[in-house]
């Protein structure tokens, strides 16, 4: 696979809320990228919530990826906690540049840099029948360089397990209710409610009403 891409500082912060945003749905960030577009997507463990995020070569300063169909077509995943420390402080970053990175001829499987997570997943399969989970293995590694103020860099090596990418069969048009509004008043309605697992939306002519139940012990 070839892709690597520059965002600038503009639009770093739009890049940060988007995978910020995947991390409280799902645990895996899926990653897809093509001469076209570049995909973000996670799907939460009970499989009851999607998130997809689209960003078309303008978005970034510099974009570079094999077309759709192509055999260099990037689909990946990772755990989405081993990204978040790149877009953690952002203060002082001018540039952020990543870099898809294979494997020098007889080399390993990564850097020396990776989170021990992205080295070992808990979903492995059972080797040699004795319980001991199979270890998987890595071929290539997503590479982060941050550039910031007075000439400094920050780096990040992650590595991330090859995948095949399937998104959920979902007719919009098909849907009886559509939901539409301003970002600030749906974060203003969720900041009046804390301490629930759930929220209920119930649409009707007049309006839409937000509703949710509290549960409390008796001492």
């Amino acid at each position: 696979p070839n892709m690597k891409f520059s965002v600038g500082a503009a639009n770093l912060r739009v890049l940060a809320n988007a995978i910020q945003c995947l991390g409280k749905v799902g645990k895996e960030l899926l990653i897809e990228a093509d001469a076209d577009c570049f995909v973000l997507r996670t799907l939460n463990d009970a499989k009851t919530a999607f998130v997809k995020f689209q960003f078309r070569p303008a978005f970034f300063e510099r974009y570079s990826a094999a077309r759709a169909g192509a055999a260099g077509t990037l689909q990946c995943k990772l755990p989405v906690r081993n990204i978040h420390p790149v877009f953690k402080s952002l203060r002082g970053v001018q540039q952020l540049h990543m870099e898809l990175v294979e494997p020098q001829a007889g080399g390993g499987g990564g850097g020396g840099n990776n989170d021990g997570g992205n080295n070992h997943d808990g979903g492995g399969d059972p080797a040699g029948g004795r319980g001991r989970k199979r270890r998987r293995v890595f071929t290539h590694t997503l590479v982060f360089t941050a550039r910031c103020k007075h000439s400094m860099h920050k780096r990040y090596e992650l590595t991330f397990e090859d995948c095949n990418i399937m998104s959920p069969v979902f007719d919009r048009g098909a849907a009886r209710n559509h939901v539409a509004g301003r970002l600030h008043l749906f974060s203003d309605m969720l900041d009046h409610i804390h301490g629930t697992e759930e929220i209920k939306l119930v649409p009707s002519r007049g309006g839409l009403s937000v509703q949710s139940f509290y549960m409390h012990a008796e001492p």
